[in-house]
């Protein structure tokens, strides 16, 4: 069967010059008798925009070449094609390997889909769905989705683990607390948890500004927040202006809604860092809210930078 190769007619761009040798194809590329240039083997051409295209075709896959005109010359601007162990092959010579759905997503199915790039950027929403352990792949960390949180495996020449990636951390920005009745943590507030188990950590860094007084700290519940477990333990530590040892303030194990109480504010008015860290089993989602108090209104201190909570989710 003889093939087919279009070549562009300068004269006529889309009325194009047909040529069948009877065995293959063009054996090597040239210029035709408009003066345009051409390329070797079974080659489509047509214009896109202001850029004329070839699609030339080789051995299991095809290469695309653009132009300024169709009188070339032709650069090669990449192609696809698949090698002997099924692979499906992009390349892409001058930019970016794009894929740009409609209305619907891009959607990638099957797997392993692996591709060796110096960088992979994706533009807009990166969603992959739930699916089962990997196994290791020499030299590779391999991403997965468990119940909507991003995991992944490290490879056989890592260790081996299934680790979890998913942490949300908040940072205050400083605040002056005055007054006897709870107010949240300027810079952190409200945080929003689903169902599920979560661990939560951080500090608070009181910086006091009157002697006598205690800070109070508390996690409270709003929004239908309802927790089968909730347990999170305070530890008060306090270290003199200027240096030296620390020293242990106070320390409890709080439930939802109940109150850490620190020790008293002694004269030398030392920064207390207050260590929490414990786990939540939320049943019905709703928001978590760290407050702050003083014991005595006019015994005032400063939540300080740093101060920051940590909230991990717990995926099985």
């Amino acid at each position: 069967m003889a093939s087919v190769i279009a070549i562009a007619n300068r004269d006529a761009p889309q009325r194009l010059a047909v040529t069948t040798d009877g065995q293959a194809a063009i054996p090597v590329g040239g210029t035709d008798t408009y003066g345009n240039l051409y390329l070797a083997g079974s080659v489509s051409y047509g214009l896109g925009g202001a850029t004329y295209f070839a699609a030339q075709s080789n051995l299991g896959g095809f290469v695309i070449y653009s132009a300024a005109s169709e009188a070339g010359p032709w650069t090669n601007v990449g192609g696809m094609g698949s090698d002997a162990g099924g692979d499906l092959l992009l390349n892409s010579v001058l930019a970016n390997i794009a894929l740009q759905p409609g209305a619907a997503q891009t959607v990638i199915v099957g797997g392993p889909t692996r591709a060796t790039l110096a960088s992979l950027e994706v533009e807009g929403a990166a969603a992959l769905e739930n699916a089962g352990l990997p196994s290791a792949v020499v030299g590779y960390a391999q991403p997965f989705a468990s119940s909507g949180h991003l995991n992944y495996v490290a490879g056989a020449t890592g260790d081996g683990n299934t680790y979890d990636t998913g942490r949300l951390t908040l940072e205050a920005t400083g605040q002056l607390v005055n007054a006897a009745a709870f107010v949240p943590i300027t810079g952190i507030g409200d945080i929003a948890l689903g169902v599920g188990t979560y661990h939560i950590r951080g500090r608070l860094l009181a910086v006091p500004n009157v002697a006598g007084g205690s800070v109070e700290l508390r996690f409270t519940g709003s929004g239908g927040l309802v927790t089968s477990s909730f347990a999170v333990t305070v530890r008060e530590f306090t270290y003199p202006v200027g240096g030296g040892a620390m020293g242990f303030g106070n320390g409890q194990t709080v439930g939802l809604g109940a109150t850490f109480t620190g020790a008293l504010v002694g004269a030398g008015l030392a920064p207390r860092p207050i260590d929490f860290e414990g786990r939540a089993v939320v049943t019905t989602a709703g928001t978590l809210t760290p407050q702050v108090a003083t014991t005595v209104a006019a015994d005032t201190y400063n939540v300080a930078v740093p101060t920051d909570v940590e909230i991990l989710p717990v995926v099985a």
